[in-house]
């Protein structure tokens, strides 16, 4: 019996460690990033859809899937201080785009963007529109 008490004692404590620590987890700052499409350059294709995050060390983290729901990618990459950045595609959920894309960011914001990949995984853009807060989260790529 008493071994049962200091079980249940030893579980109590560690469930209050575990819920004292997660507020400071969930307090992590907002992540600037980018949301957009894209029209992909071969003709039939889909739209490119993402959802990326940007770093304070530099890292691009986020999501990349077509308009037709027929695949979903994880991207990660970097970007420097002057803007430029350099980000990888792999599939992961599906016939997601697979490729790199390559870029430069400017100080008022536009971006110019080229995806070279596989298939549909082709693009040119001019603009991603800029997303001051993606709520804390890290973009889910890594």
């Amino acid at each position: 019996m008493k071994w049962k008490s200091l079980s249940v004692l030893a579980a109590s404590a560690l469930t209050l460690g575990a819920v004292l620590v997660q507020p400071a987890v969930a307090a992590r700052p907002p992540v600037a990033g980018t949301t957009g499409y894209a029209e992909s350059a071969i003709a039939g294709c889909p739209f490119i859809n993402w959802r990326l995050a940007r770093h304070d060390d530099g890292r691009v983290t986020g999501r990349f899937w077509y308009s037709d729901l027929s695949g979903t990618s994880v991207a990660v990459g970097n970007i420097d201080a002057n803007g430029r950045f350099h980000t990888v595609l792999k599939s992961a959920i599906g016939k997601g785009p697979v490729g790199v894309i390559d870029g430069q960011r400017s100080q008022d914001g536009s971006v110019v963007a080229d995806l070279k990949g596989e298939g549909c995984a082709n693009y040119h853009t001019m603009h991603m529109a800029p997303t001051p807060d993606l709520g804390g989260g890290d973009g889910g790529g890594g």
